[in-house]
């Protein structure tokens, strides 16, 4: 990758050189004139850089031309996408189309106001949703590239070249740059059109270095957290072993999504050896999980399943909390995978929980069958009454609603 780690500032020590790896000028190079054009200025942004002496104002030039060279890689693009600006110019047309029936008519048809009203909502949503159009006009780059939609992980990934835009823009009209600030542009942005535009294949080795990692620092959770190739996170995760990622990157990188989960692999990875952290993270960022949807929440619930009885407590919460049919068709799955030597009192409320469900025990028959011969089973091991002090579900399975199916 070309986000090269940054020298330090100090006299004795010399800055990191800017280099524009030969990858990426062959990838740049195929994108056509566009392409060429953001080369062009990439190259003598380093240049700059690398002999700042020449120049009265080098680092302000440096950016000058990174924003060039980000404004040409936008445009291969194109600006057909929402944004701010089209929002703008909807509410401006249609207040004018209000002003002017009022003026003609003296009133005003609820048409009208209606298109006035969806044109407002919408130019507040993108006001809320700063560098969307950048992040439409990335997404829409991604598809072209990799035939894949960017997912939520990759799309905040996209915001940063808003950042990096804004950033440019503002030495471009008028802010001072020195020459650190310069330099961490240069490295991001060309960092991000790596990501953009090298096929899998060019970064694969990289991938693989990150995966293999076993104490990673901050430096390399942002490499992963910038990803905005989908296949390049489903790459990564796939080989990620140090338990330290879960620490360092964002949520956003970790957790599932509707119909797909890229840190799915990984965290399944974890449970071999800490499944009661994978549990405790799950519970822990449960609230955002559920935001994302019921698919996400499935997801979540099928791999802490995969811990056997350390992921007992959170599915009581999730069969008190989520009684949604899909959560509880999960659970009940997880509950015929325990061993009856290892079911507790826990065990059994959740199972309880399930049965009293009415959106289980009437939709879901035949589950709802199994899950009472599981009550029955841990209650009477081997067709015999538990003896002693022990006498798991005993009292449990008198308590079963009566419209349950014989089982």
């Amino acid at each position: 990758m070309s986000s090269l780690p940054l020298g330090s500032e100090q006299t004795e020590v010399a800055p990191a050189v800017c280099v524009v790896r030969s990858e990426l000028v062959s990838a740049l190079q195929a994108q056509g004139a566009h392409g060429q054009r953001a080369l062009s200025l990439l190259l003598d942004s380093a240049q700059i850089m690398n002999a700042p002496a020449a120049f009265q104002a080098p680092y302000e030039v440096a950016q000058s031309c990174l924003r060039g060279a980000l404004d040409s890689v936008l445009k291969i693009a194109g600006e057909d996408f929402p944004g701010l600006r089209s929002a703008t110019q909807a509410v401006t047309e249609a207040a004018e189309a209000v002003a002017d029936a009022w003026r003609h008519s003296s009133g005003v048809g609820a048409g009208d106001l209606d298109v006035l009203v969806g044109a407002v909502d919408q130019l507040r949503a993108e006001q809320e949703n700063r560098g969307g159009f950048r992040t439409r006009q990335i997404g829409h780059l991604v598809l072209e590239q990799t035939r894949q939609e960017m997912g939520l992980a990759e799309t905040e990934a996209a915001r940063s070249w808003s950042a990096f835009y804004s950033a440019a823009s503002g030495v471009l009209h008028g802010s001072s740059s020195g020459a650190s600030e310069a330099r961490h542009q240069f490295y991001d942005v060309t960092a991000a059109m790596e990501h953009l535009f090298l096929g899998l294949p060019e970064r694969a080795d990289r991938l693989r270095e990150l995966a293999r990692l076993d104490s990673p620092v901050e430096r390399d959770a942002d490499e992963v957290a910038r990803m905005t190739d989908p296949r390049a996170g489903v790459y990564f995760f796939q080989a990620a072993m140090s338990g330290r990622w879960l620490d360092l990157l964002p949520l956003s990188r970790l957790l599932p999504e509707e119909r797909r989960w890229p840190a799915g692999p990984y965290l399944r990875r974890l449970l071999a050896d800490e499944p009661e952290r994978v549990c405790a993270w799950v519970e822990e960022n449960l609230d955002a999980i559920c935001a994302r949807g019921p698919g996400a929440l499935s997801q979540a619930v099928g791999v802490v399943s995969e811990t056997g009885m350390a992921a007992c407590a959170l599915l009581a919460r999730l069969v008190r909390a989520q009684p949604e049919r899909f959560v509880l068709m999960r659970v009940a799955d997880w509950a015929r995978d325990v061993p009856v030597a290892e079911r507790t009192g826990l065990w059994v409320r959740v199972l309880e929980g399930i049965v009293r469900a009415r959106t289980f025990t009437e939709h879901e028959s035949w589950e709802n069958g199994q899950v009472l011969r599981e009550l029955v089973d841990t209650a009477h091991p081997k067709g015999r009454l538990r003896t002693g002090k022990d006498r798991l579900g005993v009292s449990s399975v008198p308590r079963l609603p009566m419209s349950s199916p014989t089982i």
